[in-house]
């Protein structure tokens, strides 16, 4: 008897590498997306926030960060 892969249950045996195990620091997460991947840029700070303009000259605080790690996830088209 034959199944279809895409239709039997699904186990991920995942391994962490060792050099992945410790991970990395962010102070926050921005998640976007196209229509074929979502993305997760972690950032963390760089500077304590400082006193700034809007687009409109509104006051606002500025915080200089950097992307610590970003990930890519396709979109998964399912036929089911």
């Amino acid at each position: 008897m034959s199944e279809n892969p895409a239709e039997l249950p699904l186990h991920l045996d995942i391994d962490v590498p060792a050099d992945k195990a410790v991970g990395c620091y962010a102070d926050f997460v921005s998640v976007w997306h196209t229509k074929d991947v979502f993305v997760l840029d972690f950032a963390a700070l760089v500077a304590s926030p400082t006193h700034g303009e809007g687009p409109n000259g509104e006051p606002m605080s500025v915080a200089k960060s950097i992307i610590t790690s970003r990930v890519r996830v396709p979109q998964v088209r399912s036929s089911r």
